[in-house]
């Protein structure tokens, strides 16, 4: 709710700031008028600042504050969704393959045993194994999923410091309120502690030794509190004047605008507009009182102007006769001013052009929505009808039944809205639910999202027409599901508001492997058997023209619901009257003291988490017998990271999970960060294997696994304690093992860099190097998808630049590096060592690295 408040707050502030920029262009304009015009233009930019409503009309100017949060928008307007997630993965595979060069391993198959089309429809999905808010870095949606961890968690933690930094803002603006509240409050009781000896004269005229101008106080009861030793005609111009403020309410709007600065003190804009709108307040009273006064009479205001601003006390709280720029108040009486009725009515139009462009927000048309109904799929990035991206955790689900039909007699398209949600709807969406990828936005519909598409509508509809094909890479006919492009784009259409030709150009692309075939006119889908979901609804929102939609999602057979899906809906002038313009999912929670290991679960000062409990929790083996143990944090009941499951390396996944031996808490690589070492102890046949499992705290407030240091430990150290693992860790030839310090670890050529020295490589052999990966392990080193090749030793040589410019004869900085050092990594012992691209490394800095090969060097970066 703080968030909400101070949001709107901002909004209001930075919506305000425009209106009091084209007053001030106004106020230049009518510099030479009475400034009765500017002081109730002035009154509007106050009822901005304070009036946390936002009026829609179509002809407003100012830009929606789309912007500071959805979630801020609906606190004010009563439109809320549940709290969300706050991870979003830009992608619709899910993590497929993010960060490395690999292929799921249950990827597009045309195998019909194969099940869903992607590794992100399999089962893991609906288990313990969906990602949840701090188990994203180790857990894939699918078991082979093989994560560039680092780079994943730099890019959620975006959101995470985004939040933070808005949060810590939220609390200085909070904080900047109270003071200048105390400030004004300081100062009003100091002037009645100042006057507190006053004397009361006729009416509410009260006569002060302590203060050496005249002034009114108050605004229910205001008091005009004058010095003593006035002149009979300076005491006939004060009482006048401050009178005149009385009769215009200017005790009232000054206090509007000391609370207008309150609100907004880090707005320079509102300071200015104050302080503009003090001078025009007191010249405004000027003018009323000489409205009718001689030259004679107006000589003499301003002699007595000009002497109490001589003698003006430094602290004010009220409506001082002297205040505020005398002499441009005197200027302004000398000068004889003309209102008249051209003026007025120029000011009036202006009065109300500013209501209605400045005082509102843009209605549905300014926002660049058709007046009757929306543009199918016009929802980019640039509108708050783009979804909370704080419920778009993208990936995919499976497949149901059900047809798209249906009259749509609860929408009202014509008018831009949709209405209240029927049954029929509600079983439409229910059944329409896992044929749709996840998305957010219209990039996210890529080949590869109708790809899945297709799969999951197509898939499992054996009421449709079916075919056998011959596949040549199986040897075999295969069934397929068979369905006609036209009828595809018409279905398309229908769910997402325009057809697949308007995404995809040609269908062809959309064929893959043996699983989607297109010919002469017809799309070819592999048939398979797809989970069986099944849905609850729970509500549907309306903001706007958007209606989100949240469902319960589970499997048939399971006792309790997996996630969370949300559907966005806009409307549209088809059969339903509504397109879906985005899905997004979020896993269930379970119960945090569901397969907590008892006797590893400790409550703990970790750096930069503070006191958490940390807990290991058994796998749900019922399931799946090699499900590996996960560790979680928790803080104030809430799980805040988790780690661990399956290891992503192949040779292990028959492992069977015993139980959980040792954790301790160090700090290794010394950066001050707590690490978390474990031993688990796992069955393989008839064999007990003992890891040690090693992951380094990072400043970015997640763990990273220290594969290549475990490897080492791990195949040197049959019988492994915490102890060992220290003493290991911390010995210097040791210390390249971490991750981001050595050669170790994946990367990526990127490309080559040309020089004036000989190729031994054809254009063609060069450009079949670029954008490969390389991962160098302790042991081992692997080239894109082929198989481990032995690594005896890592020769490793410290060179200078020079040194390396001097045997190569080339220039680093045209190579466009700049260091004076260089580490060159020499693979020996590995099979046909002296054709092996990757074998000479020169690593420039953590994450850079040249790989000279034939002549040719090769940019790597690492992943």
């Amino acid at each position: 709710m703080m968030m909400g408040v101070v949001g709107r707050l901002w909004s209001m502030s930075l919506q305000a700031g425009i209106l009091i920029l084209v007053i001030l262009a106004i106020r230049f304009l009518l510099k030479k008028y009475p400034k009765v015009y500017m002081y109730f233009l002035w009154i509007l930019a106050g009822i901005r600042l304070l009036c946390p409503v936002f009026v829609e009309t179509p002809f407003s100017l100012q830009p929606e504050p789309a912007y500071l949060g959805e979630m801020w928008r609906e606190d004010f307007l009563g439109s809320e969704r549940d709290p969300q997630p706050e991870i979003q993965f830009a992608g619709n595979n899910g993590l497929q393959n993010l960060g490395t060069g690999n292929t799921d391993s249950k990827g597009f198959s045309g195998d019909p045993d194969n099940g869903m089309m992607g590794g992100s429809n399999t089962s893991p999905l609906f288990t313990d194994k969906v990602p949840d808010l701090g188990n994203i870095e180790n857990e894939g949606l699918a078991d082979h999923t093989v994560l560039n961890i680092e780079g994943i968690m730099k890019s959620l933690h975006i959101k995470y410091d985004l939040s933070k930094i808005l949060g810590i803002l939220s609390v200085v603006y909070l904080a900047g309120i109270v003071i200048f509240v105390c400030i004004y409050l300081i100062q009003y009781i100091m002037m009645k502690r100042k006057i507190s000896t006053a004397v009361r004269g006729k009416d509410n005229v009260w006569f002060s030794e302590k203060v050496d101008s005249a002034f009114v106080l108050g605004i229910v009861r205001p008091k005009i509190i004058m010095p003593y030793g006035l002149k009979k005609q300076e005491g006939y111009h004060i009482l006048h004047h401050e009178k005149t403020h009385i009769k215009h309410h200017d005790p009232f709007i000054r206090l509007v605008g000391t609370l207008c600065i309150c609100l907004h003190w880090w707005n320079p804009l509102v300071w200015l507009a104050v302080s503009k709108m003090n001078q025009d307040m007191e010249m405004f009273c000027d003018e009323a009182v000489l409205r009718n006064a001689s030259a004679e009479e107006k000589k003499s205001y301003a002699n007595t102007l000009l002497s109490f601003a001589e003698r003006r006390s430094g602290l004010s709280v009220g409506l001082a006769f002297g205040e505020s720029h005398t002499e441009r108040r005197v200027r302004n009486l000398m000068k004889k001013r003309k209102g008249g009725i051209l003026i007025t009515c120029m000011v009036t139009v202006l009065t109300v052009f500013c209501i209605i462009a400045f005082m509102t927000i843009p209605g549905i048309d300014a926002r660049g929505a058709d007046s009757d109904i929306p543009e199918a799929g016009n929802s980019g990035n640039d509108s708050f009808l783009n979804h909370n991206p704080e419920t778009d955790n993208l990936g995919s689900s499976g497949d149901s039944t059900g047809e798209n039909k249906g009259s749509g007699s609860s929408i009202g398209a014509a008018s831009g809205i949709i209405n209240g949600l029927t049954d029929e709807d509600i079983e439409y969406l229910m059944s329409i639910c896992p044929k749709i990828p996840e998305f957010a936005t219209e990039q996210d519909k890529d080949e590869d999202f109708w790809r899945m598409f297709l799969f999951n509508f197509y898939t499992s509809d054996f009421d449709r027409e079916t075919v056998e094909l011959y596949v040549r890479q199986l040897d075999h006919k295969v069934p397929y599901v068979k369905a006609g492009y036209d009828e595809v784009n018409h279905t398309v259409e229908q769910i997402f508001g325009k057809p697949l030709s308007a995404y995809v150009e040609d269908p062809q692309d959309l064929a893959e492997d043996s699983s989607i075939i297109y010919e002469e006119g017809y799309f070819y889908i592999s048939t398979s058997d797809s989970p069986d979901f099944i849905y609850e609804f729970v509500s549907d929102t309306d903001i706007d023209i958007l209606k989100t939609v949240e469902l319960l999602e589970g499997l048939n057979g399971d006792e309790e619901y997996t996630a969370r899906v949300y559907l966005y809906l806009l409307p549209a002038d088809n059969e339903r009257g509504y397109y879906i313009d985005g899905k997004g999912r979020m896993a269930v929670m379970r119960d945090m003291a569901e397969g907590m290991i008892e006797g590893q679960s400790f409550d703990v000062e970790m750096n930069p988490y503070g006191r958490v409990t940390f807990a290991a929790y058994a796998p749900y083996t019922s399931s799946n017998p090699y499900e590996d143990v996960v560790f979680k944090m928790i803080k104030d009941g809430q799980m805040i990271r988790s780690f661990g499951g399956n290891s992503i390396r192949q040779d292990k996944e028959l492992w069977e999970f015993q139980n959980v031996e040792a954790v301790a808490f160090p700090d290794l690589n010394g950066d001050g960060y707590t690490d978390v070492v474990t031993i688990v102890n796992y069955k393989f046949g008839e064999n007990t294997i003992s890891e040690a499992r090693i992951y380094t705290g990072r400043e970015e407030r997640y763990f990273l696994e220290e594969e290549i240091l475990e490897e080492a430990y791990n195949n040197s150290h049959d019988r492994k304690t915490i102890s060992d693992i220290k003493e290991f860790a911390a010995s210097p030839e040791y210390q390249d093992y971490f991750v981001r310090t050595s050669i170790y670890g994946r990367w990526r050529v990127t490309e080559h860099i040309p020089s004036d020295g000989i190729y031994a490589l054809s254009p063609e052999e060069i450009e079949s190097f670029e954008n490969i990966q390389l991962v160098y392990g302790r042991y081992w080193y692997k080239q894109g998808l082929e198989d481990n090749l032995t690594v005896e030793n890592y020769k490793k040589e410290l060179l200078t630049a020079q040194e390396f410019e001097e045997s190569f004869r080339v220039n680093m900085g045209e190579m466009g590096f700049l260091t004076d050092s260089l580490i060159l990594y020499e693979l020996e012992g590995v099979t046909d060592s002296a054709s092996l691209f990757g074998q000479f490394f020169y690593q420039i800095d953590k994450d850079n690295a040249l790989i000279f090969y034939e002549g040719v060097f090769f940019r790597a970066v690492r992943e």
